[in-house]
């Protein structure tokens, strides 16, 4: 979803350090717009559709004040009086959405695709249906089906370790000791940064997982539940026409029996409605099979456990580490160091050519995509996992 929805932020103080003097004055009604926002609340805005954006903002939005804008930060960065992150700003007269939360102006920007040809998106984690609110009728699904992971996946699912959770000492003692043991057992580890310190370090972490390669058939612990924040899932929403007054603040819901994939749980859902709890587990689902999915465990044996209340489908699901050694025995597999792939093909794009990217998590499927696009005049395909 990343990938066609585009989510920025930007400090209000970054764009008060704009104004300096005279020829800022056409900044001042935009700041005093933005820092009196309702809390949460979504504005949208067509840019081909000026009386849909909020009147303080129609000049900032306008072809004449986005060049007001440039001019404005070249002569900031001239003066060396540039605050740093300001530059954001300049994406807002782009935004699609946008609310405020705190002292950030958060906002989405709506990716276009070409009114001609055929553009082909490949991904292992995308949800269709996301693509089918964004594109209508325009999206032809082919579902390649799934493949046996080589690898052994097992999920501990009695905890979240969700950061929240995680600021209680008690929880967070755990996870820090969870996380020893399986170092002292040489398995790669990513978490949530905050957790890393004098005595725990970390291989990667929540955010940074995406394309990193280098735990590339070796065993991996992956602990922790990466939540969608409020404000992302609302601008979400709303950029998929779906109403977003339902949606709660995790302060304010309790776990629920939910469904999602092939199971039945108890979680924190932040609206009743479906579609925007798909929104949701979605994220949640994708941030976790990213990090998971650094141990390449369909073309490796690689051992990967997961820590972790919410389940994935191709996981081994207990409910405890005792649990499990008392059934299968403690946790084992064959360590392994890969040498990186050498490319499987070459990564520039002649002008005028359409750009094909297989994504990270669909290897396995290489030869049954080059025939679904075989048809496809003059593609170029570029594994994503092969680094650039």
């Amino acid at each position: 979803m990343s990938s066609m929805i585009k989510e920025d932020r930007f400090k209000l103080g970054q764009l008060a350090s704009l104004l300096s003097g005279k020829q800022d004055d056409f900044l001042r009604g935009p700041y005093e717009f933005l820092s009196n926002l309702t809390e949460n609340r979504v504005y949208g805005c067509n840019p081909s559709d000026p009386l849909s954006i909020p009147e303080a903002l129609r000049f900032f939005f306008s072809l004449e004040g986005r060049n007001e804008l440039f001019r404005l930060l070249l002569v900031k960065i001239r003066t060396s009086s540039l605050s740093g992150g300001a530059g954001n700003t300049i994406a807002l007269t782009e935004a699609a959405y946008f609310l405020r939360n705190n002292d950030f102006i958060h906002y989405v920007r709506l990716r276009k695709l070409p009114d001609e040809g055929t553009t082909i998106i490949l991904s292992a984690t995308v949800d269709p249906w996301i693509y089918q609110c964004l594109y209508g009728d325009r999206v032809v699904v082919h579902d390649l089906g799934s493949v046996q992971p080589k690898g052994t996946l097992i999920q501990i699912n009695r905890n979240s370790f969700s950061q929240a959770s995680l600021g209680k000492l008690e929880k967070a003692e755990g996870a820090a000791k969870i996380l020893r043991d399986f170092a002292e057992m040489n398995f790669r580890r990513i978490s949530f940064q905050s957790l890393e310190s004098d005595k725990i370090v970390l291989d990667s972490h929540f955010g940074a997982t995406e394309g990193d390669n280098r735990f590339t058939g070796e065993n991996l612990l992956v602990l922790g539940t990466q939540n969608i924040p409020e404000h992302s899932l609302r601008l979400r929403a709303a950029s998929l026409g779906l109403e977003t007054s339902t949606i709660k603040g995790y302060h304010s819901v309790q776990p629920c029996r939910v469904t999602y994939g092939s199971y039945e749980f108890r979680y924190m859902a932040l609206s009743d409605d479906p579609d925007i709890q798909r929104i949701q587990f979605g994220f949640t689902k994708g941030q976790i099979e990213q990090a998971v999915g650094r141990a390449r465990y369909y073309e490796y044996p690689s051992t990967v456990v997961l820590y972790s209340n919410f389940p994935l489908d191709t996981f081994t699901q207990w409910s405890t580490r005792e649990e499990y050694v008392a059934t299968e025995g403690e946790f084992v597999g064959t360590r392994r160091i890969i040498e990186k792939p050498e490319r499987e093909v070459e990564t520039s794009v002649p002008s005028g050519q359409r750009l094909l990217v297989l994504g990270k998590g669909i290897h396995p499927f290489r030869d049954i995509i080059k025939e679904l696009i075989g048809n496809v005049p003059h593609p170029q395909l570029i594994p994503a996992s092969v680094p650039a």
